[in-house]
């Protein structure tokens, strides 16, 4: 599976991921609800990933704290009180007229205020995988942000991240609604890279690989001229470039994006983030299809190491790392060293997975492919196993 999605913040975006699913044969696919382990604050953290810088995105109106600022800084329109001071009637109508604008100010400052705070709320519950009170608030931030006047900031991050979640959950129809509303309305071009990189995403699970390649191209490219060259916001679009030049055949591209995507997770993200492990994963599935075996082992090798260090030896992840590490070295035609990597994944599934799981059944399939070639070199040492590598980048 892959972290390739972008989750949008109130003043900035992030870039929302997923764990990788298990199979020798994928690499990892984004899904916030999946298993979201990067967060927010700085690009692509602990629950998701990617991000644009706080502050990046400017609202409307300055949102103010609570209505009762309202009387403070505005006064009531005295009529009265402004004829004795000025002697005009013209001059407090004129007074009025000032108070009431600024206070019709501050009131859309509120209204933004109070869209804000609960799309901030639904991101927060879209981080945790709480999808269903995510979805509702993020569609009462654009109602309330939207009632009696036009779309803020606030309408299009809550779409960007709506769509996502329609993404996530299988409405590919409504996810690109969303996002094309977005791309129709927005001019900022961090909240357009976001919205053409989520739907890079859904136009990819639509199978629609050209246009999903021309909507990854251009969220890279404004990501890019909005965040610069080093932003993990940029790896994530890289990433999602160098798998769909993979679901397309165009195999040296992916493993030209997705090595830079490694290079600019590492440096944003650090070395041992998950998101830098999901770009190693993917690395080494591209790799792979090339027929470079020796050089996807060294990249699931990393992935392994980053997520044993971050999540842990028995999370979902790490078990599909040894998975990806299981599968290559049968490539190599080393049962012997494939077969513990194999059996160290079904250690970590069988616990928490049903016996009919697709994946644990995938893993007993490699043990009985291990058996077979072990057999078959005892019988004919220069024999290599090669069973059927493993299939599509998720």
């Amino acid at each position: 599976m892959i972290r390739r999605r972008l989750l949008v913040g109130i003043l900035g975006c992030a870039c929302l991921g997923a764990c990788a699913s298990l199979p020798a044969s994928s690499a990892r696919r984004a899904a916030p609800g999946g298993d979201s382990r990067a967060g927010t604050g700085q690009a692509e953290q602990a629950t998701t990933s990617l991000g644009v810088n706080p502050g990046s995105i400017t609202l409307e109106v300055k949102p103010v704290g609570d209505s009762g600022a309202l009387a403070r800084i505005t006064g009531h329109c005295d009529l009265d009180g402004v004829i004795a001071a000025h002697g005009s009637s013209e001059l407090a109508k004129g007074a009025c007229d000032r108070d009431l604008e600024v206070e019709q100010d501050l009131a859309e400052g509120l209204k933004i205020s109070g869209a804000s705070v609960l799309h901030n709320e639904a991101r927060v519950q879209h981080l945790s995988g709480n999808t269903e009170r995510a979805r509702q608030d993020y569609q009462e931030a654009i109602r309330q942000d939207t009632e009696g006047r036009s779309p803020s900031a606030v309408s299009k991050l809550a779409r960007v991240n709506l769509g996502l979640l329609h993404h996530e959950q299988g409405d590919q129809a409504a996810a690109e609604q969303h996002l094309q509303w977005v791309l129709g309305h927005a001019t900022d071009p961090a909240v357009r890279g976001a919205a053409y990189h989520n739907l890079s995403l859904v136009l990819l699970e639509l199978d629609q690989t050209d246009a999903a390649l021309d909507a990854a191209q251009q969220g890279h490219a404004l990501l890019l001229q909005t965040l610069g060259d080093t932003h993990g916001s940029v790896g994530a679009a890289l990433n999602a470039l160098g798998v769909i030049h993979a679901e397309r055949g165009e195999l040296d591209e992916a493993v030209e994006a997705l090595e830079a995507a490694v290079e600019v997770r590492a440096a944003a993200l650090g070395q041992t983030h998950p998101a830098t492990a999901a770009s190693y994963t993917n690395l080494g599935v591209a790799l792979g299809r090339r027929g470079d075996w020796d050089a996807a082992l060294h990249a699931h090798r990393e992935a392994l190491a980053i997520d044993q260090e971050v999540l842990g030896p028995d999370h979902a992840t790490t078990a599909a790392d040894h998975g990806h590490l299981g599968a290559t070295l049968m490539e190599l035609g080393r049962p012997h060293d494939a077969r513990p990597r194999f059996e160290r994944a079904l250690a970590i599934l069988t616990p928490v997975r049903p016996d009919d799981d697709p994946e644990v059944e995938q893993l007993r399939g490699w043990l009985v492919v291990c058996d077979e070639a072990e057999a078959l070199a005892r019988a004919k040492p220069t024999d290599r196993a090669r069973p059927d590598r493993a299939g599509p980048i998720h």
